[in-house]
């Protein structure tokens, strides 16, 4: 059998030759991974939290279909007695050189080869409306009826199911997201008491309470749509079989929502329930490894973001810088608030600062860095710091203390530079010839949202110094440097 791991924070890099070696650690950890009957392939690794059991079947219910808890973990090969349920694999590390060993159902292994997945991950979701007082039926009836699903595949028109796509000779094209390790499904369902068809899963009753319900699966690259959607079949009634052996522990809210996240640390997706509990976030973090930052609050799940639109050609610039570092501290999950209108900007401005306490809402009246630094930190309630810079000249001088902020906090940096304003989102530094560049957000476009003229006209490029200076005409510059919040409360 072929073993492979992929690089895991914080516990397995590649040594020479490929193979996999080991960070010590000092307790023995589950991982996860894929099992085919030619490799086994190890994921990433998690805190295993009580009993044996109890924590393996709780991680084995976050995960997406295709992905499961191979084995065990052990330091230093301290190997415990377990529970005879659990997977058979066993790993652990020679103390000498750190490289990987272990048993695979009782038979040593030695080569462990370091490897990245190559699997699509596949989603999709479902509006689930769950009746107060028939939940058991309900689930029970969704969960008989999960293969009469519909399923339309990007870059498709038709509306299959599982048993049409079965009987075709050639399934729909699939077209895949950008990253190319992505498809993101459409699911429909029909007459689930609902009239045609719909993404809603709709049952007769008083006061259903509706809730989305994600779900996923891993599949080769090379898999066929049937495949696919056999899958996404399954890892629905995965879900639901879960939401239904939970019912005792559901409480009064029914909470059903299950949300699809994909925290770039763990390396694959998991789906969770009751993220919108701090208390919940906090254990799931320690249970996947995370750091104490915002990548399970509920907005961190798989979404498509809004967008707005506002006529402010020509005055706007500065207006447009505040709401592009608003919609990085929502793009980082820091915070839940809305990316405010210009007339919303306005009225806030109004009220918070004396100076503009007469604007009139609606109006095309400019506003500068201190007053979206005044913005920022009542809106988001962050802390900002204000760089004044008396020319171009001394703003390159401060490139160190800007080249420092995008790498401790990584917030976008707004600039007003005489009569316009900038966002800075990147700097690069030659400390020996003093030479400067900044990659700049230019808020002064108006066109569509089309990267291919946004990113061949520079509205998203490097700039130099001459290019403030003719912005500037020798006036000052002023920075405002918004902070990021830290503590556990970001959990």
């Amino acid at each position: 059998m072929k073993i492979l791991v992929k690089p895991i924070r914080g516990l397995i890099h590649e040594g020479a030759g490929g193979v996999a070696c080991i960070i010590p650690e000092a307790k023995p950890l589950w991982l996860v991974g894929r099992a085919t009957d030619e490799e086994l392939f190890i994921w990433s690794a998690w805190e295993i939290l009580g009993t044996d059991l109890a924590s393996f079947q709780r991680v084995s219910a976050l995960l997406p279909c295709g992905l499961a808890v191979l084995g065990i973990f052990y330091p230093h090969g301290a190997v415990t007695q377990l529970h005879s349920r659990l997977p058979a694999l066993r790993l652990s590390a020679s103390e000498e050189d750190g490289v990987l060993h272990g048993q695979v159902a009782g038979t040593e292994v030695r080569d462990w080869k370091v490897a990245q997945p190559s699997d699509l991950l596949i989603r999709a979701s479902l509006e689930v409306s769950l009746p107060p007082t028939e939940a058991v039926s309900t689930l029970k009836s969704m969960i008989r009826d999960a293969r009469q699903l519909h399923f339309r595949f990007p870059g498709s028109t038709l509306l299959p199911t599982l048993s049409d796509l079965r009987s075709l000779a050639v399934g729909p094209t699939v077209s895949v997201v950008p990253n190319g390790k992505e498809v993101v499904v459409e699911v429909f369902s029909e007459d689930f008491g609902a009239s045609g068809c719909s993404n809603f899963l709709d049952f007769t009753s008083s006061v259903p309470l509706t809730q989305r319900m994600d779900f996923a699966a891993y599949v080769p690259q090379n898999a066929p749509v049937a495949k696919m959607a056999e899958e996404l079949v399954e890892a629905a009634v995965q879900q639901l079989n879960i939401l239904l052996a939970a019912q005792d522990s559901l409480g009064d809210d029914r909470n059903l929502s299950v949300r699809c996240f994909l925290p770039e640390l763990l390396g694959h997706a998991v789906c969770l329930r009751g993220t919108e509990d701090r208390s919940v976030r906090q254990e799931l973090h320690r249970l996947l490894r995370l750091p104490e930052e915002p990548l399970l609050v509920p907005d961190a799940a798989l979404a498509l973001p809004g967008q707005d639109n506002f006529d402010d050609n020509g005055w706007g610039c500065a207006y447009r810088s505040l709401q592009t570092c608003v919609s990085w501290y929502r793009m980082q999950h820091y915070s839940t608030e809305g990316v405010p209108s210009i007339p919303e900007i306005q009225r806030l401005l109004k009220c918070i600062d004396e100076a503009h306490k007469d604007l009139e809402i609606g109006s095309k009246k400019w506003i500068g860095t201190v007053e979206g630094m005044y913005l920022l930190q009542e809106y988001l309630k962050v802390d900002c710091k204000l760089m004044y810079c008396q020319d171009c000249a001394d703003m390159a001088s401060q490139a160190p203390q800007m080249l420092q902020h995008l790498e401790t906090e990584g917030t976008p940096i707004m600039m007003g530079a005489g009569m316009y304003a900038y966002t800075l989102v990147g700097l690069c530094f030659d400390s020996a010839s003093g030479d400067v560049a900044y990659l700049i957000v230019d808020p002064h476009y108006t066109g569509k949202d089309d990267l291919k003229p946004i990113l061949s006209k520079g509205w998203v490029g490097w700039k130099n110094l001459e290019f403030f200076e003719k912005s500037t005409d020798g006036s000052f510059i002023n920075c405002c440097l918004p902070l990021v919040p830290r503590g556990s409360e970001q959990v």
